[in-house]
Order: C-alpha cells, then sequence, then structure tokens
C-alpha cells in the first residue's frame, strides 16, 4: 500500500481554529459538496484525506497534513507531472 503525506503551512491559521456560528457551517458544508482535490490538473484523487491541523501556541502560524492512503496518483494509467496540491 502506498502512502503520501502532504504539509501546508498556513498563516496565520487562528482564524480556523475560532468558533463558528451554526449557519456559516451549513453554508459551508453545502458549498464543499463538489469540491475535489487535484494533484495534476484535470485529474480528480478519489482518495479522501485525514486532514491533522496544528497551530503555534501564539496563533501566528499552523500546519495542514494531509495524510492520503492508496492515492491514485500513482496508478500506472495516470499520465502527467505531479504539480502540487489543488482544491477545486
Amino acid at each position: 500500500m502506498k502512502s503520501a503525506t502532504i504539509l501546508a503551512t498556513i498563516a496565520p491559521l487562528a482564524a480556523a481554529f475560532a468558533p463558528a456560528d451554526r449557519l456559516a457551517l451549513r453554508s459551508l458544508r453545502t458549498s464543499l459538496d463538489a469540491a475535489r482535490i487535484e494533484f495534476i490538473r484535470d485529474v480528480e484523487e478519489k482518495t479522501i484525506p485525514d486532514v491533522k491541523l496544528t497551530r503555534a501556541r501564539d496563533g501566528s502560524s499552523g500546519t495542514a497534513t494531509f495524510k492520503f492512503s492508496n492515492p491514485n496518483v500513482f496508478d500506472a494509467s495516470i499520465k502527467g507531472d505531479i504539480t502540487g496540491m489543488f482544491l477545486v
């Protein structure tokens, strides 16, 4: 089984940990239904990652770690160069 871990440094991340109201969460869930991750443009990643968020004690910076178990981007049938991780 292949596994890939991607680290994304995000600054500032404090707003991501702030409490949100229920109306904002409801609209967020609706808008994320059509979201997808791509490593190669126009090639959708089928694996859903485990995501771990960490932040500095002062809230000035943070890290998002995406762990993919057996990502399909490594399949032999997929052609193209991995140019980044894109949320579409």
